[in-house]
C-alpha cells in the first residue's frame, strides 16, 4: 500500500470533484449555446485523418519527449544527475497524481523524487521545478505577445502580455533581484537559510549561457500547444491562421491553469469559444478545445497510469531508481 486510506479516499474525492466540475462547465457552454452532442460526434465524425494524427504526434513528442528533456536539463545544469529515462518515468508517474492534486501530491512527491534520485537537496530539487515551471509559463507569454502584436489584438492585450512577460523574464534574468533575493535568503534563521539559498539557486547561480539556452528550449517547447491548436481546427474543416492560434490558443492555456477544473478542462474550452467567435461554427471550436485538452493534458497523464507503482514505491523505498 502505498498512501493510507484516507489519502486515497480525499484523493478520489477530489478527482471526482474536479470532473464533475468540468463538466458542468462544458454542459453549460453547451446549454448556453444551444449546442446538441450530436453536433459535438458530426465535428468528429468529419476530422481529416492526416492533420489529426499530426496534432496526436506533436503533443506525444512534446510532452512524452520534450518534456522529461528538458526537466532533465534543467537538473543537469543545476548540478544534479537525471537520465532521460528517469525523467520520462518520473513525469509519466507523477502525471495520475498532477491530475488530482497538481501541486500537494504531483509537486511535493516531484521534489521528493528528485531528492533521491537526481543527487540534488530537496530545495535546489523544488527550485528546478519551479525554474521548469516558469520556462513553460515563460513560453506561453511569449507566443501569446507575438500572436497578439501579429494578429491586431489591441491594446490592451499586447501591453498585458508584455508586462506579465517582462515580470516573469525579470526573474529569470535580472542579477540585482537575484542579488535581493539572496540578501534576504542569507537573513533567514539558519534552519531556514539553507532551503531558501536551494530554491533560488537554479535561478541565481545558472550561468548566462546555460540559462539562455534553456530559455530557448522553454520557448521551443510552449509552440507545441498552437500547434496543435492549428492542426486540431485544419482538421475540422476551420483553419485558423497562426497569428491567431498563437495568442489564443497561449491565452486559453492560461486559463487552463486555473484552480478546480479537471486538467483544465472547461475554462479552456470556454477562452477558446470567446476567442475565434465567429471564425468557426461552436462546435467546431468546442471539438477542437476538448481534444487539445485531452492531447495536452489528459491523455499524457492517463498514459501514466501503470508507471505510477513505480514512481510511489521509488519514493517509498530507499533504492536508486533503475532505467526503464
Amino acid at each position: 500500500m502505498y498512501a493510507p486510506a484516507a489519502s486515497r479516499r480525499s484523493a478520489t474525492l477530489a478527482l471526482i470533484l474536479s470532473a464533475a466540475l468540468s463538466a458542468a462547465t462544458v454542459a453549460a457552454l453547451l446549454w448556453g449555446r444551444e449546442l446538441p452532442l450530436r453536433g459535438l460526434l458530426r465535428a468528429w465524425e468529419g476530422a481529416a485523418p492526416g492533420p489529426l494524427l499530426a496534432a496526436v504526434t506533436v503533443a506525444a513528442v512534446s510532452q512524452l519527449g520534450l518534456g522529461p528533456d528538458k526537466l532533465r536539463r534543467v537538473v543537469l545544469a543545476s548540478g544534479g544527475a537525471l537520465s532521460w529515462r528517469t525523467a520520462a518515468a518520473m513525469r509519466l508517474g507523477s502525471g495520475p497524481l498532477r491530475l488530482v492534486t497538481p501541486f500537494r501530491a504531483g509537486g511535493l512527491a516531484d521534489i521528493a523524487f528528485l531528492h533521491k534520485y537526481a543527487d540534488l537537496s530537496a530545495a535546489r530539487a523544488a527550485g528546478c521545478l519551479s525554474f521548469d515551471r516558469g520556462l513553460n509559463l515563460l513560453g506561453l507569454l511569449l507566443w501569446l505577445l507575438v500572436g497578439s502584436l501579429l494578429s491586431g489584438g489591441g491594446a490592451a492585450a499586447v501591453l498585458g502580455a508584455a508586462a506579465a512577460l517582462a515580470a516573469v523574464l525579470a526573474v529569470f534574468w535580472v542579477p540585482s533581484l537575484h542579488r535581493i533575493a539572496e540578501r534576504l535568503a542569507a537573513r533567514l534563521p539558519p534552519r531556514l537559510r539553507g532551503p531558501a539559498q536551494g530554491l533560488l539557486a537554479p535561478f541565481t547561480q545558472l550561468a548566462p549561457r546555460r540559462r539562455a539556452g534553456l530559455l530557448v528550449y522553454g520557448l521551443a517547447y510552449q509552440t507545441s500547444p498552437p500547434a496543435v491548436c492549428w492542426l486540431l481546427l485544419d482538421a475540422l474543416g476551420y483553419p485558423l491562421d497562426v497569428a491567431r492560434a498563437m495568442a489564443y490558443t497561449s491565452l486559453s492555456m492560461l486559463a487552463g491553469q486555473l484552480p478546480g477544473p479537471l486538467a483544465g478542462i472547461g475554462p479552456r474550452e470556454a477562452s477558446l469559444l470567446a476567442m475565434i467567435g465567429p471564425g468557426a461554427p461552436d462546435e467546431v471550436v468546442l471539438t477542437a478545445g476538448l481534444l487539445l485538452s485531452s492531447l495536452i493534458s489528459l491523455l499524457p497523464r492517463l498514459v501514466g497510469l501503470p508507471w505510477l507503482p513505480w514512481y510511489l514505491h521509488r519514493i517509498a523505498a530507499g533504492e536508486e531508481a533503475h532505467e526503464l
